[in-house]
């Protein structure tokens, strides 16, 4: 009887036990879509291959929303003329979705961002719950958040996320989702995306590409002048670029190549603003820019681009004209953007290509001389091409050597970065050289050596200024000029 009644007790208090501990699992907050990952990770969402259609997003920004449409070359409209396939999402099952913005669907978004949103978007698992009472969120931050994301997906679901505070130590950031009363632990760059700002979501891309630029134009306050830099159609200088006018002056190849490939596809480092208006360029330092760029390609396209002076933060406003897009650029990421003027010619200045010179007549105080060059191409008994050149100045045949070294030396007289305002005071003229061409008979050019009565030295291309030159260098070509007709080899003046 004794141990009857000892099971009974026994029994009575295992089934007591039982009980509390079950009322106690009923007071624990549900939510039936948590669950856990082999690595004790707790899943808040698992949406792998489920598309994304809807982003609500709220942040020391503001608010903005991203709509989702799928992408099909026949019948996808919603998005604007601005959207194509370049800047969709493929899914995992092969769909690809166009983003837009909800209130500025006209403009395309920045690709690398919103692959991010969407990969975050796809899945997001807790380190550990944190609270389950419901009743201490402001001690997370999540009383009132700051932050926060929804995301709708293909199947109808919503899911939203509170963001608090940051945990000490970096360890994370508190979340709650949807009507869950739990705080969770999650690892911040797992949703960091959802705190990058409206404004860096528009794509950066500020022009589009030409394949082939025909005409470089540079203006502005960066410019002491305005600078018409045209395709080198003329074989007979050695430059990709000359300048638009009667000098032909060559372009420095270098400095026309960073302009051109920097700016035929340029990217913002940051968005300044959007829906800019004509009204607006003033706030900006581009109602009167401090570079004015057109780059005109050679068969079709263009490409207008105007910049600001840079600020103390070494930055610049930059724009394409007659977008509604202003961008920010650190000017030490963009070497075009220093180039001064003189940068832009070449350092020489005349330049020629030798072989393509068939007269030269040099003037040199009262006496004038004549010299032609003839270019005979013969195939050989060895069956190759060679070419024969005649040099000749009157009667008297010359050595090609002799002409090659004076042009070559020509060619490395170097102009400095100041010109000369006039030429009222350059009375004596050392040297005159006009050239005409093998292929382009039709052109002629004519660079003046000048001397003024206070001894400075500039030099003059096709009647044209061009800048002060060395005396001392120029001494050396004029010196030089007198022996071409020599019958010996001449040596090179900047030996």
């Amino acid at each position: 009887m004794i141990k009857s009644k000892k099971s009974i007790i026994i029994i009575l208090g295992v089934i007591a036990a039982l009980t509390a501990a079950l009322a106690v699992s009923f007071m624990i907050p549900k939510d039936e879509s948590i669950t856990s990952s082999d690595n004790n990770e707790i899943i808040l969402y698992y949406k792998q291959g489920l598309v994304p259609e809807y982003f609500s997003v709220k942040n020391a920004s503001g608010e903005y929303e991203l709509l989702g449409f799928i992408f099909n070359d026949s019948q996808y409209t919603d998005a604007g003329s601005e959207s194509s396939a370049e800047n969709s999402h493929t899914m995992p099952d092969g769909t690809d979705v166009v983003y837009t913005m909800q209130d500025h669907y006209t403009y395309k978004l920045d690709k690398e961002i919103t692959d991010q949103l969407v990969s975050q978007a796809q899945s997001l698992s807790a380190k550990q719950i944190i609270d389950k009472s419901g009743s201490r969120y402001g001690e997370f931050g999540l009383d009132e958040p700051k932050y926060s994301y929804s995301v709708r997906y293909s199947d109808a679901e919503e899911i939203k996320i509170d963001i608090g505070n940051y945990a000490p130590d970096n360890e994370g950031i508190y979340v709650k989702k949807n009507n869950d009363e739990n705080v969770y632990l999650v690892d911040a760059a797992s949703i960091d995306s959802f705190f990058i700002e409206k404004l860096q979501l528009f794509d950066k891309r500020i022009t589009g590409t030409i394949d082939e630029v025909h005409s470089l134009s540079l203006s502005g306050r960066a410019y002491s002048e305005f600078i018409n830099l045209v395709e080198n159609t003329f074989g007979c200088y050695p430059s990709k670029f000359i300048t638009d006018d009667e000098k032909r002056d060559c372009c420095n190849d270098n400095a026309s190549k960073m302009i051109c490939e920097d700016i035929q596809s340029l990217y913002g480092e940051k968005v300044a603003a959007i829906d800019v208006t004509k009204d607006d360029l003033a706030q900006f330092g581009l109602d009167k820019p401090y570079q004015k760029i057109v780059l005109l390609g050679k068969s079709s396209g263009s490409i207008t681009l105007l910049t600001s002076a840079e600020d103390e933060s070494g930055s610049f406003y930059v724009m394409a004209q007659n977008a509604k897009t202003v961008y920010t650029i650190s000017s030490k990421n963009a070497a075009w953007y220093s180039l001064t003027s003189a940068e832009l010619l070449d350092s020489s200045v005349f330049k020629v290509v030798d072989s393509e010179v068939k007269q030269l007549k040099t003037t040199i105080g009262k006496e004038e001389k004549t010299i032609t060059i003839d270019r005979v191409k013969k195939t050989g008994p060895n069956y190759y091409e060679n070419e024969f050149i005649t040099v000749k100045y009157g009667d008297k045949e010359l050595q090609y050597t002799n002409i090659s070294i004076f042009l070559n030396d020509l060619s490395k007289l170097e102009r400095t970065n100041e010109a000369p305002e006039s030429l009222d005071d350059f009375k004596q003229t050392l040297l005159e050289v006009e050239f005409g061409y093998y292929n382009y008979p039709q052109l002629t050019d004519t660079v003046k050596i000048m001397r003024s009565s206070s001894g400075k030295t500039a030099a003059v291309v096709n009647g044209e200024i061009e800048c002060f030159v060395s005396s001392e260098d120029a001494d050396k070509i004029v010196s030089q000029a007198k022996q071409i007709t020599s019958s010996e080899r001449i040596s090179s003046a900047f030996d």
